[in-house]
């Protein structure tokens, strides 16, 4: 099964320091948690621990990702969750695995997951995620700016 700690740190490695752009909707944010998320926390000052703490606690849970057998799915779909909210990443997923398209992660959705080829799968959750970002910018100009970023970002996952 898939590791969070490996997760994480390809994870992090998109997601660093300190960073308040006005086109971003999450606000502050810093090693990827926002102030939009997180509005309780003091985004500058939150510590690397704290925030993979967060992560462990309120995303891998609703990926499931102690039930993937791909580290490179659970590795995609975490840092997808991370960047787009965990009910739009499954969403996506859901439909590439024609199961019902909920954004909960359920017990067909990994069995979905676990019984398709993890490299085929992998590349069609990469093309997903770019449809997905380009589909962002047509609802909101304001974002044209990260979409060239967000781009590079899922194809790495490949």
């Amino acid at each position: 099964m898939a590791s969070f700690d490996k997760a994480i740190a390809k994870v992090l490695q998109y997601e660093g320091g300190y960073v308040f752009n006005p086109a971003d909707p999450g606000g502050e944010t810093k090693y990827g948690i926002s102030k939009r998320s997180y509005p309780a926390y003091n985004i500058k000052n939150i510590s690397l621990d704290t925030a993979k703490t967060l992560y462990k606690l309120d995303f891998w849970p609703l990926i499931k990702g102690d039930e993937i057998k791909s580290q490179k799915i659970a590795n995609n779909l975490l840092d997808f969750a991370v960047n787009a909210g965990p009910k739009a990443a499954i969403k996506v997923v859901q439909k590439r695995l024609t199961v019902a398209a909920d954004g909960i992660c359920g017990p067909q959705t990994i069995a979905a997951i676990n019984q398709e080829p993890p490299d085929a799968l992998n590349k069609r959750l990469v093309q997903e995620r770019i449809c997905f970002y380009f589909s962002c910018v047509e609802v909101d100009r304001k974002k044209e700016c990260f979409l060239k970023g967000w781009i590079k970002r899922a194809s790495e996952f490949v």
